[in-house]
């Protein structure tokens, strides 16, 4: 059994939705074989509640939310969970996102707060992902600095933290000679950073987008100058896409992605995914 390390935030009410006046939030606390559950009051009774203010990264205006610093939190349950290399976010969508332990104790996420509603503990507004408009019930990570979506992409549905070591979480996205491939180690780094996000290989990664390995990996079916002009800007495909636009990235980042999905092409492995909180 893998071992792992999770904060597995559940919102209990079936029909849990922004106008809901009773949903009842339960974290539950994950390190090794140890599993304690905490309500939204003694999660507030431990770390103590706050109002902050932050420039809503996805509705673009200022807002209030409660929440609890994400931190103060981060920091207790790392002391319970030595051996860890990466914080796993996961949303009830399938969205994975991610951060190093080392961005974390550099302090890059000494701007982020763990909001779990607007006025009192619920969310009254809605936030925009591609057709849909989706409530951020139960917690989402927001940032008081708006540079911290570069380390952290607020992630909203947060239903779990995993403190966890990404090899051993991930192990089917690596090949033997990785390391010595020097454009392909390029393109997984990446590939780590921005796609592992939403999409899966060996389905293992996030669930959002699709899978990319198998059965067939998508290099297969999809040639070089499509994937280079869609990964870039995949709105230009399809309206009101999901995938958001990579401008940042370069041509050569682009092409060191794909490199990188080619060679996974001849290291196709079924099974489970990685560890999962559900």
């Amino acid at each position: 059994m893998r071992i792992r390390f999770a904060i597995v935030a559940v919102c209990l009410a079936a029909h849990c939705s922004p106008s809901s006046k009773h949903v009842i939030k339960e974290l539950t606390v994950k390190t090794g074989l140890v599993e304690k559950k905490l309500t939204l009051p003694e999660l507030k009774k431990r770390f103590g509640a706050e109002t902050v203010k932050v420039e809503d990264y996805y509705l673009k205006r200022p807002m209030r939310y409660n929440a609890l610093n994400l931190k103060k939190m981060l920091t207790a349950f790392a002391a319970e969970a030595p051996g860890y290399d990466e914080f796993i976010f996961r949303c009830a969508d399938g969205y994975l996102a991610h951060v190093s332990r080392a961005d974390f104790e550099a302090g890059k996420l000494d701007s982020f707060h763990l909001a779990f509603g607007e006025s009192g503990d619920s969310f009254k507004s809605e936030i925009p992902q591609g057709k849909a408009l989706i409530s951020p019930e139960p917690f989402y990570a927001v940032a008081t600095d708006k540079a911290g979506f570069s380390t952290l992409s607020w992630p909203y549905e947060l239903i779990a933290i995993e403190l966890v070591n990404f090899k051993a979480m991930f192990p089917k996205l690596y090949f033997a000679g990785l390391e010595n491939d020097k454009i392909a180690k390029a393109g997984f780094d990446l590939f780590r950073k921005e796609c592992l996000k939403c999409h899966s290989l060996n389905l293992q990664g996030g669930d959002i987008g699709p899978e990319l390995n198998i059965p067939r990996n998508i290099t297969e079916y999809r040639d070089e100058s499509y994937l280079k002009a869609f990964i870039r800007n995949a709105s230009s495909y399809r309206a009101k896409s999901k995938m958001p636009a990579f401008a940042g990235l370069t041509d050569q980042d682009i092409s060191s992605v794909i490199v990188y999905l080619k060679r996974m092409a001849g290291h196709k492995q079924a099974g489970s995914k990685g560890a999962q909180p559900r």
